[in-house]
């Protein structure tokens, strides 16, 4: 859910809730993507959050054969929930390169930047009627990636991979799985997947092969 104003092919503002612009799935998750039928375990929201409400500027312009596109953004994040209990912002964005000639090929780098914060009411110290709110959990994540789709024929590439780094703020971990007494490190965590598929002359129909870690 979103509105858009496009002044050129180079640059256009969008304005509300987006898919994230990172990697290949939020990209384009429809028919021609979605190959498997499960998606990839870090494009699921694990990472990246699969939807932001912000600012995007965007736009593309053509290089010879190729078409080179950009995405940078600014939002609330990643929140627990629908409700967005800080003032913090995330800022991203994406670059991609992109040709039909002499095969479909696309290349893309993504980033993703922001302050996650979890928070309960308290009564009041002082004892006086009211609550206040808490911050039980904060840290700072940094995340990348890069993706490639390519298909030739009735041949199908997608690949991916993705990094993230979190950094708690003192004194605010979360807990492992919700087990008492644990608490998360800072930490860095990846992903990467590939699959390949090859569409038959028969009936549509597509086998595939994928492995990912």
């Amino acid at each position: 859910a979103w509105i858009q104003g496009t002044a050129s092919d180079l640059l256009g503002v969008r304005l509300g809730y987006f898919l994230t612009p990172f990697g290949i799935w939020s990209i384009d998750h429809g028919t021609p993507t979605l190959i498997a039928l499960n998606r990839p375990q870090f494009t699921r929201g694990r990472l990246y959050p699969d939807h932001q409400l912000g600012l995007q500027v965007l736009g593309q312009t053509a290089l010879g054969a190729w078409n080179l596109g950009y995405v940078g953004y600014v939002s609330n994040g990643k929140t627990k929930g629908q409700l967005d209990t800080t003032d913090d912002k995330a800022f991203g964005g994406r670059l991609s390169l992109s040709t039909t000639r002499p095969v479909r090929l696309s290349l893309g780098l993504s980033g993703y930047g922001g302050r996650y914060s979890e928070q309960k009411l308290e009564s009041l110290a002082d004892g006086s009627l009211g609550v206040q709110s808490v911050e039980t959990v904060a840290y700072h994540q940094w995340d990348g990636g890069a993706d490639v789709s390519l298909d030739i024929d009735d041949f199908r590439l997608r690949t991916e991979g993705a990094v993230e780094r979190i950094e708690y703020v003192p004194g605010k971990r979360d807990t492992v799985y919700d087990i008492a007494g644990t608490v998360w490190p800072d930490r860095t965590v990846w992903g990467v997947y590939t699959l390949m598929a090859y569409q038959l002359p028969w009936a549509g129909i597509e086998p595939f092969v994928s492995g990912a870690v």
